[in-house]
């Protein structure tokens, strides 16, 4: 089979191309320089070099088309969460040639909107930290999670008329920097998310779902974050699934 992988520089993509070509098959990566960290993988069948995804969506699409003529793609894998959105939002254009495995561009929207999520969540029972919307910039609504916040956009992403945009998780120890938070931020951050922070380990869940069920289900405890306080994982390792988490 195939593969055509975007996102070279991700490491994800590096364990992507190295598992998919270990099985035997065919993986073409592409990036928007050359070389990118998983074409240099000896797994790495081919080089594709497109445009700039984050701030030139219609040409990045249009060349992984090209791509995809001619390399004779099976499968068209995106990696990252940009590139995924646009081959979503274009599936049209690629299924006529190739299998896109990924969700309905509806159930993306959902799963990236936090605080669609979050809301879905409560409704159905699920364990919240208490928190609060916040729909425009300007002062903060009364509350009373206390400090330290946690503040936190809708998106980790926002596609914007001059590209995407990447939106920040960020602490405010107390009121005057809650009210400076929320006034640094552009509009389409908007809603923010204000949420109590809760201290202890960071434990992620991932699920593999097929039709409904569950294939199979991953964990792993982050080691590093940042900021150490609480942020994006840096070092993780994979541990035993907790069932608590599980359920």
């Amino acid at each position: 089979m195939r593969v055509f992988v975007t996102d070279g520089d991700n490491r994800a993509t590096l364990a992507v191309t190295r598992s998919l070509g270990r099985a035997g098959h065919i993986v073409i990566v592409g990036e928007k320089r050359n070389p990118s960290l998983a074409q240099t993988s000896r797994y790495c069948a081919g080089r594709w070099h497109y445009p700039d995804p984050v701030t030139q969506g219609e040409a990045f699409v249009d060349s992984v088309v090209e791509a995809i003529r001619e390399h004779r793609i099976d499968v068209l894998l995106p990696v990252a969460d940009i590139t995924t959105f646009q081959v979503v939002r274009n599936r049209s254009r690629f299924e006529a040639n190739c299998a896109v495995p990924i969700p309905s561009s509806d159930a993306l929207e959902q799963a990236a909107d936090k605080a669609g999520l979050l809301a879905r969540a409560q409704r159905l029972g699920v364990l919240t930290p208490r928190s609060v919307i916040v729909d425009r910039p300007g002062p903060p609504p009364a509350h009373d999670l206390g400090f330290p916040l946690v503040v936190k956009p809708h998106r980790s992403r926002v596609a914007t008329p001059s590209g995407w945009k990447s939106c920040d998780v960020s602490f405010a120890n107390d009121a005057d920097a809650l009210v400076r938070e929320l006034t640094r931020r552009p509009a389409h951050e908007f809603p923010v998310i204000l949420q109590e922070r809760i201290v202890g380990p960071g434990v992620g869940v991932f699920a593999h779902y097929y039709r409904g069920r569950a294939v199979t289900l991953f964990s792993h405890r982050r080691i590093r974050e940042r900021p150490p306080w609480g942020g994006l994982s840096v070092l993780s390792e994979s541990v035993p699934l907790d069932p608590e988490a599980r359920d």
